[in-house]
Parts: C-alpha cells; structure tokens; sequence
C-alpha cells in the first residue's frame, strides 16, 4: 500500500500496490484564516496502530489522524502552528514529532493524539523548519531548517535540548 498527498486538491489517496490495483481518496475541507485550504504535505503510516499521519500546511495548520484501511478522519489535531511541513513518527516511545513554519516541533502523544509539548531549537529567531529524522540508537532528532537559520538542528528527542547544529549554508 503507497499512501499520497494531493496538495493542490488537499486530499490524501490510498493506492493498493498488488494485482487489484485500487484507489481510494479523502479530501480535506479545512480553510485557513487566510481563505486558502490547508493543503496536505507530510505523510506517516503507522502499521502497527493502523493510521496515517497527515501534516496540513495552512494558518492555522493540522494533523489529520487517518484509518489506513479506509481513510476515514479519526481525529484532527489542532493549534498545530503555522504550516505543518514535516513529521516523523516514533512508533517505540509512542510519539509522533511535527516541524511548523513557526519554529516548533510538537511532540505529539500518539495514544490520545495530543500535543505534550512544544520545542522551539532556535528560540526566539524565525525558523521555518521543515524534514525530520529520528537516530534511535543514540537518542537524537535531526531537524532541517533552510531558510533563516540555514542549518540541521541536533535535538536529544526525549527533552527536546539543543545538542547541536550542523551549518548547511545554501545547501
């Protein structure tokens, strides 16, 4: 199964890889304070819990909690900040981590689907922060971000303190 997002028409599309080959598709309604739709970027699947995981870049931005069988809207995640651009999930502690436009990652607890926690790596200059990956064996998440800061933030994923950064300049 390949899970896809459609960010111009928002929607999110299932298709099944085998012999049958189908589609199945929802489409989102959510509008921001700007009158544009919240569109869908980021995508995680969570087999063991059956859901997949959408980040909404819109003002204000979601996370959509998803079946994986059917697409059916579970929950919606709100006052996830400004664009949702990036999320990693970490299916062992039970977290799902989401980059926003105004410099946070959210820490977000996959059995309630709630945000525990906000971290801000930059503190208080602009960060637009946008990938992220996980290194389990030595605690560490790594976030992008490209436009102000221009570097990869170094986080210990558990408390969210700045381990270090990593220049990328222009990269």
């Amino acid at each position: 199964v390949l899970f896809v997002t459609n960010s111009l028409t928002p929607g999110v599309s299932r298709v099944e890889l085998g012999d049958k080959g189908t589609t199945q598709r929802i489409r989102f309604s959510n509008v921001g304070t700007d009158g544009f739709n919240v569109g869908p970027r980021s995508i995680r699947h969570d087999p063991v819990n059956h859901r997949v995981y959408v980040g909404g870049v819109g003002n204000p931005a979601v996370i959509w909690v998803l079946d994986d069988a059917d697409l059916t809207l579970q929950h919606t995640i709100e006052n996830a900040g400004k664009w949702v651009t990036g999320l990693w999930l970490d299916t062992d502690n039970q977290r799902l981590y989401a980059a926003n436009g105004d410099g946070e990652i959210l820490v977000i607890d996959t059995q309630n689907n709630q945000i525990t926690q906000r971290w801000k790596p930059a503190g208080t200059n602009p960060a637009l922060l946008l990938n992220i990956a996980i290194d389990k064996k030595r605690n560490l998440l790594y976030v992008t971000e490209s436009q102000h800061q221009k570097t990869v933030y170094v986080l210990n994923a558990s408390t969210g303190q700045l381990v270090k950064q990593l220049a990328v300049g222009d990269a």
